[in-house]
């Protein structure tokens, strides 16, 4: 299949597009071999440099890595954004490849910060539920505690239950409310892991990793989940966005 080069854009950066966007949708999974500079140049009809240059700008994006194999798809944690993306088009939360064990699901008093990031009293009822993140190569590349009011248990009781949910807990709770999110919010810092965080990611105490805060807000206001979770420091988050112009 000989695909076709536009007019405008430089050539390299309309084959790295076509890539990024196939890896950015999942249709390409981590460990997934990319074309050889010959094959991509022969299926673009470009020159050697050009396809090199391609897989040069999607290695300096962290996209992809140089294998014993060739060039493969690196290594990703899914975005919040990406991940709600996906539960819109799909129905399911995480991408194929990816799965995740329940190590805690129970009823807890809410601590100061939980309780101030809920929006809650301190010590009010809150659900509490752990996890830890798989990818296909079952490399854990996240452990996360999410937190929901109390008062959602009664409608949403399979919160309580350490299983996974294949809409996630947000498709979850947004089917058993009838709130839907509208607003996400997200907070990064970095840290060096503690025992518990190195054990289940399987990395050294002290290793840097990257800490997330997060939160789904429904229209009204009501924060309908609260996350926090670590990453192995190593792997990039990429976030594209537009910039408009309001001279335009």
């Amino acid at each position: 299949m000989t695909e076709s080069i536009d007019r405008g854009e430089a050539p390299y950066r309309q084959i790295a597009r076509h890539y990024r966007e196939q890896i950015e949708r999942g249709e390409l999974q981590p460990g997934q071999l990319l074309p050889s500079v010959r094959a991509m140049a022969e299926r673009w009809k470009v020159a050697h440099t050009t396809a090199n240059r391609a897989l040069r700008a999607l290695q300096a994006e962290g996209l992809v890595q140089s294998s014993g194999l060739g060039t493969v798809v690196a290594p990703r944690t899914p975005t919040a954004e990406s991940l709600i993306t996906h539960l819109r088009a799909t129905g399911a939360f995480y991408p194929p490849g990816y799965r995740s064990v329940i190590t805690d699901a129970q009823v807890l008093p809410a601590t100061t910060h939980v309780a101030d990031a809920l929006g809650v009293e301190v010590g009010d009822q809150i659900i509490v539920r752990s996890r830890i993140v798989y990818d296909s190569d079952d490399v854990p590349i996240e452990c996360s505690t999410n937190y929901v009011r109390g008062e959602f248990a009664d409608i949403a009781p399979d919160l309580l239950v350490s299983e996974p949910i294949t809409n996630g807990m947000l498709g979850y709770l947004e089917a058993q409310t009838g709130q839907r999110a509208t607003d996400g919010c997200d907070q990064y810092a970095a840290f060096a892991a503690t025992e518990d965080q190195a054990t289940a990611l399987r990395l050294a105490v002290g290793a840097p990793v990257l800490i997330e805060r997060h939160w789904w807000t429904a229209a009204d206001g009501t924060v309908l989940d609260y996350a926090e979770s670590v990453e192995p420091g190593e792997r990039w988050r990429t976030r594209r966005y537009s910039v408009s112009d309001p001279t335009s």
